[in-house]
């Protein structure tokens, strides 16, 4: 899209109070489009570079890699996606990895999503996400803000969501160790919702293996 577009789409967005623009762009170039033209986010971004990542801090835009969506097709793919596909995904995923890198270690205001529903790729993803942002550079405390009252921030509902304090819903996890030690510590927790025990920590031995063990990627 065009930036006249975009912008067009932008102002329409921001005469409501609480309503937000979300771009999903992969390329570079329509990243800095979206950016100059009001996006409050970009979903993807699979390349950075000083511009952009400029136009994210001067903005204050809010970029959800969303690193699961490439990372899966490669790992799991294969004889089940179309070739086409995964050999995109083994393009891309290792370039996708190193922007995030460049973005987080910029300062740029980062949140948490996996783009659940695209190929391979559900909603039980959510702590790969977690592992990947940091394997890609992000730090362990970026991850849980982006996790949590940065998503919140970006979707105008932190009075009732992502940090606990009175009068907030009381969505948490309960975990056997510090994620800021350990990120793979979100795993498997414990959820309550809305105060109240919603699943046990299940039994550890059975625990998925991170980073999956299919596919040619190096990590």
């Amino acid at each position: 899209m065009s930036f006249e577009l975009i912008q067009a789409a932008a102002q329409a967005v921001h005469a409501k109070s609480h309503a937000r623009l979300a771009v999903h762009e992969e390329a570079l170039e329509g990243v800095k489009i979206a950016l100059r033209a009001g996006a409050d986010g970009i979903e993807h971004a699979f390349d950075a570079d000083d511009e952009a990542i400029n136009l994210f801090l001067k903005t204050g835009a809010t970029l959800t890699p969303t690193l699961t969506a490439p990372y899966v097709i490669v790992k799991r793919g294969d004889g089940i996606l179309p070739e086409w596909m995964v050999k995109t995904a083994y393009k891309w995923a290792p370039r996708h990895m190193r922007a995030l890198g460049q973005y987080a270690k910029a300062g740029v205001k980062l949140t948490l999503g996996t783009d659940a529903g695209s190929p391979l790729n559900g909603f039980n993803d959510t702590a790969l996400e977690a592992q990947l942002m940091v394997m890609a550079g992000a730090t362990p405390a970026q991850v849980i803000q982006a996790a949590t009252i940065n998503g919140a921030e970006l979707l105008h509902i932190e009075s009732e969501y992502g940090h606990l304090k009175v009068g907030a819903l009381a969505n948490f996890i309960v975990m056997d160790q510090s994620p800021l030690e350990n990120i793979t510590a979100v795993n498997l927790p414990t959820v309550y919702y809305k105060g109240k025990l919603v699943s046990e920590t299940p039994d550890r031995s059975g625990e998925l293996e991170y980073p999956l063990n299919k596919g040619s990627l190096d990590y």
